[in-house]
């Protein structure tokens, strides 16, 4: 065969006649390697054409990482580490009770309109009963009462208008607890941070507040402990906040939704926990 005629059959049969002249040691080589590439590109594309999902199951732990072999605390080290971009969620719930959840609808404008009606009735008739009261009541005397009658729902009111809007203020307190994590929690890295987000999910049936964090950085080590200290001050805030009308709100299920990047990959929290 001419130069030109191999050059027509290599076009033609591709790949095959590449195959066909390569020591076949070599080419079990070649299919290795192509093996490891398909399970790489498989983590970022899983759902390509020609590609299988593969599983990684890191071992069983036999100690804690931050408890060295003679049981003392030890900051685990990271040096050697590949620098990946991680992600972690958490998420916090916070349970009150009918006034507080009340009270904190109406400092974030959610009452209904036939409830605003009322309630602002209510404080009409309020005023007029108080005023007639005052009337037949030396000044002391009036200081005294409302001294010792104030009601949780008046309390309430006067620490959320000193206070302001419950839910952002209790998200930019969330926002800066995952800036000052390493700080808080003594064997956590400082680590820098490129995104932090806090925001709500307010059920009015159960009268609960779900907090949400998404903590994201570019490094060698996590952001699980920064995003669950995100959802939990961020929650402690929606209790300082509220706990004029109800000292029984609680703070519950503070828990990792999800993680990736770095060694252990991915985590999903399964949705029947």
């Amino acid at each position: 065969k001419n130069e030109k005629e191999e050059d027509e059959e290599d076009e033609e049969v591709g790949f095959r006649g590449y195959k066909s002249r390569v020591p076949k040691a070599d080419w079990n080589k070649i299919q290795d390697m192509m093996g490891v590439f398909r399970r790489l590109n498989d983590l970022d594309a899983p759902d390509a054409p020609g590609f299988h999902r593969t599983s990684y199951s890191p071992p069983t732990p036999t100690r804690l990482s931050h408890v060295g072999e003679d049981g003392s605390a030890r900051m685990v080290s990271v040096v050697g580490k590949a620098s990946t971009t991680r992600e972690a969620r958490a998420s916090a719930t916070v349970a009150m009770g009918d006034v507080a959840f009340r009270l904190l609808r109406k400092s974030q404008g959610w009452l209904a309109e036939e409830e605003r009606s009322v309630e602002e009735g209510s404080e009409r008739k309020s005023e007029k009963e108080k005023e007639e009261r005052n009337k037949n009541e030396t000044l002391n005397e009036a200081k005294s009462r409302r001294r010792g009658t104030d009601s949780d729902d008046k309390k309430m009111d006067k620490d959320k208008k000193g206070k302001g809007d419950v839910l952002n203020t209790a998200r930019i307190a969330g926002i800066n607890a995952a800036k000052i994590t390493s700080t808080l929690i003594p064997l956590c890295h400082n680590i820098p941070l490129q995104a932090v987000d806090v925001w709500f999910t307010v059920n009015f049936s159960s009268k609960t507040v779900e907090v949400h964090s998404t903590v994201i950085t570019h490094g060698q080590t996590g952001v699980e402990m920064e995003a669950l200290t995100a959802a939990s001050v961020a929650a402690l805030t929606v209790y300082d906040m509220c706990k004029a009308a109800d000292k029984g709100i609680r703070i519950k299920n503070i828990q990792l939704e999800y993680k990736s990047g770095g060694k252990s990959g991915v985590y999903q929290r399964d949705s029947s926990d």
